[in-house]
């Protein structure tokens, strides 16, 4: 009797064992086929991409827009290529997690694609920042005024700090009242200090026009 009910849970047990390999090799199979086709796939569209652009002279379109400082001297070409390729390997990557079963992989997968397209848009809003960060800081500094070396800095800075603020919703960070409630007080910081600043210009401007007129006025009496 002992013996009878030691064999027998130890049966089904390597029964079940056997019935879950041969349903897992099926499917590690096609996964494995799955990945011998996608990740082709996403190498020959990445080239195809690349060709087409380089083609178009898309990096020169955007070194002339003043994109190539906002890109980090990256090549948009290469970013469009690239990106492309690692999205199309995500989708073979999930379909290969969703035939092998593994729902906790497949749902990480699926919600990182899904996420995409606000990531994107969040990575434009930064992008278009900075170009237009740049732009504003060179054509300020071009007017050669007073202070117009600081005053193109903190433009750019706060043009850059508004379209990270504006962007960080679109990666899901939603708590973003700490940096909005920043962005006023730089704002008045910046306003006050440029105030000064043209105080003190104004100021150090009519010094010696105001020392002549001092000097003149006795004169005149006499």
């Amino acid at each position: 009797m002992a013996t009878t009910d030691f064999i027998q849970p130890t049966e089904t047990a390597l029964t079940n064992l056997w019935v879950s390999i041969q349903n897992f090799f099926p499917n590690l199979i096609g996964a494995i086929l799955v990945l011998i086709v996608g990740i082709p796939i996403s190498n020959f569209v990445q080239r195809i991409i690349s060709k087409l652009l380089t083609k178009a002279r898309l990096d020169d379109w955007a070194r002339k827009n003043g994109l190539e400082k906002a890109l980090f001297h990256t090549s948009l070409t290469e970013i469009l290529a690239v990106s492309t390729k690692w999205i199309l390997l995500l989708i073979f990557f999930t379909q290969a997690s969703t035939t092998l079963g593994l729902t906790t992989l497949t749902e990480f997968l699926v919600g990182f694609l899904n996420a995409i397209p606000n990531i994107i848009v969040g990575a434009l809003i930064i992008v278009i920042a900075l170009a237009l960060g740049d732009l504003f800081e060179r054509t300020i500094k071009s007017k050669a005024f007073a202070f117009s070396e600081i005053f193109g800095v903190v433009v750019y800075f706060l043009t850059v700090y508004f379209g990270i603020v504006l962007a960080l919703p679109k990666f899901g960070i939603t708590n973003v009242e700490i940096l909005v409630n920043g962005f006023n007080y730089i704002i008045a910081g910046v306003s006050v200090g440029i105030a000064i600043a043209l105080g003190l210009g104004v100021g150090l401007a009519m010094k010696d026009p105001i020392a002549k007129l001092i000097t003149k006025g006795p004169k005149r009496r006499r």
